[in-house]
């Protein structure tokens, strides 16, 4: 049975009703999922089509009488949850439809693991006043209340999504097919986009330029909670040794950048596994000219790849299986600590004084003056 929805005027306020095409309204709705039409005088059940889903056909039919405040709070929140639904506005309420409404591109931005290297994943919406709309979302009408209380009923507009989407995926966005249990991290990931290793532009590209360029445009980049990136400096460098047991030694490298310290001896260690059958000449001309987007507590460190190299070609020969410790610290053996520092790139592999003067002694020692042959 077909019925719209109305609001009539009861006593000094409103009310919600079901209007039908006969204009009998004797007839009991019941607030069921879907909801019921009750005819009392021949006792018959009929299904009822309101024109709206079934979770607002309910909450209609379960309203109160409102005053004319109240009628447009409650409009405000079955449209904040059901944004696609046709609820009519209540009395005194102005409205107005938007046939070529332009809405803004949003990227909600998190970081994931694909192939065992990290990447960027993100959720495309779109702002239509204010509300945000998936792009995956299959409604073609939006409505929302602007500030001054007046409801837009706006059409999507697929030419400015569609361009959108065609931007983020020439940039190297697609869709990522991913195993999960989690029904809902897997129906969350489908609706995402991921930015591909192998695109032609890096993660650290996105970050500094392509992302900035989005927001030129009047796009949003909104990161997760938490979530920053930020820029390595040549004097936000630090190096940690610390003597462990006789003739050995721990070292911690990495930067420190808004006076938190990343330790970047767990990506050199997977950067150097993942490249077994590189030479050191070979990533150096991996790293020439890039920057590299490095995992941190919150967010992301962007190092220049011909900084990062510093460190590599100290730590090339050094790492292997069973390297780091617990901490994620390099054991070393002190005489080779201190070698490393006598002819290394890297400014900030500096063992303490102490032990680089012992170890010249050590050398010194060492040394074999020549003498003549005994008679």
């Amino acid at each position: 049975m077909k019925a719209n929805l109305a609001w009539t005027l009861e006593g000094d306020g409103y009310s919600c009703l079901f209007q039908f095409g006969d204009e009998r309204t004797d007839r009991i709705v019941l607030p069921c999922t879907p909801p019921i039409a009750v005819e009392p005088d021949t006792a018959t059940v009929h299904a009822l089509d309101a024109g709206v889903s079934d979770p607002v056909a309910a909450a209609w039919c379960r309203a109160d009488v409102m005053e004319a405040e109240a009628c447009s709070s409650f409009v405000e929140r079955l449209t904040s949850r059901y944004p696609d639904q046709a609820i009519p506005l209540p009395p005194l309420m102005e409205g107005r439809v938007e046939e070529a409404f332009v809405p803004i591109p949003i990227c909600k931005v998190t970081q994931r693991d694909i192939r065992g290297e990290s990447t960027l994943q993100l959720l495309p919406m779109f702002l239509y006043g204010t509300r945000e709309i998936e792009s995956s979302a299959d409604f073609k009408r939006v409505r929302f209340m602007e500030g001054d209380g007046s409801v837009v009923d706006a059409a999507r507009n697929p030419k400015v999504e569609a361009a959108a989407l065609r931007r983020l995926k020439k940039a190297g966005f697609d869709e990522t097919r991913v195993s999960s249990g989690d029904l809902f991290a897997r129906a969350e990931q489908q609706k995402s986009l991921c930015l591909d290793p192998e695109a032609s532009l890096s993660w650290a590209e996105v970050l500094t330029e392509f992302f900035p360029a989005l927001e030129a445009d009047g796009w949003q980049i909104r990161y997760e909670k938490g979530f920053t990136v930020r820029v390595a400096g040549d004097d936000d460098w630090y190096a940690e040794f610390e003597e462990s047991d006789r003739g050995w030694m721990s070292y911690e490298g990495g930067v420190k950048v808004d006076g938190e310290s990343v330790n970047l001896l767990p990506f050199v260690h997977q950067f150097l596994q993942q490249r077994r059958t590189l030479g050191l000449e070979e990533i150096k001309a991996e790293l020439q000219g890039q920057a590299i987007p490095v995992r941190s507590p919150n967010g992301a460190v962007v190092i220049q790849g011909a900084r990062l190299y510093g460190m590599i070609h100290n730590l090339f020969e050094l790492f292997g299986d069973g390297v780091l410790d617990t901490t994620s610290r390099l054991r070393i053996n002190l005489y080779r600590a201190a070698e490393l520092a006598e002819d290394t790139p890297d400014a900030n592999w500096r063992p303490p004084e102490e032990l680089v003067a012992t170890v010249r002694a050590l050398r010194g020692a060492l040394t074999v003056e020549p003498v003549a042959a005994p008679a």
